[in-house]
């Protein structure tokens, strides 16, 4: 019997190479989860331990009255805010 397939990324046991589901996730501060990963094949069954943290915006929220995120900006974030404020500065009058 062969494990079902996903176009979502996942993690793959280290022992039957099966992929791994995420059994719990518990919030540890507002950026950070710790998780616990077991392998759903029965004769393997091996559980993994591991962490997902949000360590910077990639773009901004589409609410218009939304608050500032903390977290810093990806560098591809920054470079298009970058470029549009000098596209804004640089505008030509007409």
């Amino acid at each position: 019997m062969s494990a079902p397939t996903s176009s979502r990324a996942t993690f793959c046991c280290e022992a039957c190479d099966t992929p791994l589901i995420k059994r719990t996730s518990r919030l540890q501060h507002r950026h950070l989860r710790s998780d616990i990963w077991v392998c759903p094949n029965p004769v393997c069954g091996a559980s993994y331990a591991g962490i997902s943290e949000l360590t910077s915006i990639a773009s901004p929220s589409g609410i218009p009255d939304a608050p500032s995120c903390e977290l810093p900006p990806t560098p591809a974030y920054q470079r298009a805010l970058l470029q549009m404020a000098w596209k804004l500065d640089h505008r030509h009058p007409g």
